[in-house]
């Protein structure tokens, strides 16, 4: 079993402060005892417990929060090794920019009553536009209730750009003693090349109100002024310490012909690569007459352990809608929604 509870999906911390409880079908043998190992996403440390099932064959597991991925053993289960991986900062799903050589980190895990010996991962993917340089690790064993650490592993690099939206996977099959136990399997999006704009090219909302924008507006196709306004702080511009502030990037154009020149929402996709800034919370903008269409924009916190004049990397999602009045199947307001994608170096105050 693997829980987890965010503050926000998809990528949002993990809820600590509260407590889980599942109640298991009658798939268990009645009253009969079962073997608990837990591991916590959060403490990063083994749990071990003993419950025994009811008369009907269920289990009522309780769990404290943080996240949890929890091994069930017993002898009617058969007594093995239960190896799982589980990703830096549990991202559910990760973004891969077109022509870069990534890796990854994660950590091996067992949560099963017996020692493994002799453990192979292999990666591979449904896409044939991410190529791994190497797709098999060996192990020689890892105990119960432990962990290794596995850091820079499968080399790969994703070789083409199909979509914005299209999702992709990797998958991973874990084998024991020569048996399959196991296979997970991850989603990511494949980027295209990500260019650096200039900062004369963005608006930081950090409380203050800014008139005159251009905004693109859908519904009519065309730029409009707008007033736009977000964030808490100084409301100097700048991005100061202890704030929240929430980014408008300017984009030379959208998808329509005639979003020209306008600033747009935007989604900060590598926050786990900034140590000093956090994303506790995002904002959602429902959009009238499109089911489904939501903006959602990054609030970012910044530490205020900050060092002086630190310059933060920023690899943004950019939201860009088009609205064909031509197009006599279409009703609603928003006809195409994709995304582009920009990077900036911002100094923070």
């Amino acid at each position: 079993i693997k829980i987890l509870d965010r503050a926000y999906l998809p990528d949002g911390k993990i809820v600590v402060n509260e407590n889980i409880s599942v109640l298991t079908d009658r798939i268990y043998s009645p009253k009969s005892k079962f073997k608990l190992i837990n591991y916590n996403l959060s403490d990063k440390e083994f749990v071990t417990n003993e419950i025994e099932s009811d008369s009907e064959g269920k289990l009522l597991i309780n769990l404290n929060g943080g996240g949890n991925v929890t091994g069930i053993n017993g002898k009617s289960l058969g007594s093995s090794a239960i190896i799982k991986m589980v990703m830096k900062q549990n991202q559910e799903y990760f973004y891969f920019e077109k022509g870069k050589k990534y890796s990854l980190n994660f950590d091996l895990i067992n949560v099963g009553e017996n020692d493994a010996k002799d453990i192979k991962l292999r990666v591979f993917s449904e896409q044939p536009y991410i190529q791994f340089s190497k797709n098999t690790l060996h192990l020689n064993g890892l105990n119960s209730a432990a962990k290794i650490e596995m850091e820079n592993q499968f080399e790969f690099m994703v070789t083409e750009y199909i979509d914005s939206i299209s999702v992709g996977n990797i998958q991973f099959e874990i084998t024991v003693d020569g048996v399959v136990t196991n296979t997970q399997r991850m989603m990511f999006f494949a980027i295209p090349k990500s260019p650096y704009i200039n900062s004369t090219d963005v608006i930081v909302l950090d409380g203050r109100k800014v008139d005159g924008v251009p905004i693109f507006d859908q519904s009519k196709d065309k730029v409009i002024a707008e007033t736009i306004s977000g964030g808490t702080g100084n409301g100097n511009g700048k991005i100061d310490r202890g704030e929240l502030v929430a980014i408008y990037l300017k984009l030379p154009k959208g998808m329509s012909d005639k979003d020209l020149n306008s600033y747009h929402k935007t989604y900060l996709l590598n926050q786990f690569d900034n140590k000093f800034l956090r994303v506790d919370t995002l904002a959602y903008f429902e959009k009238i007459a499109q089911a489904g269409a939501t903006s959602i924009t990054t609030i970012l916190g910044i530490d205020k352990e900050i060092p002086d004049n630190y310059v933060s990397d920023l690899w943004f999602q950019v939201e860009s809608l088009y609205n064909d009045k031509n197009d006599p199947t279409s009703r609603a307001t928003i006809y195409a929604r994709k995304y582009k994608y920009r990077r900036v170096k911002l100094k923070i105050e």
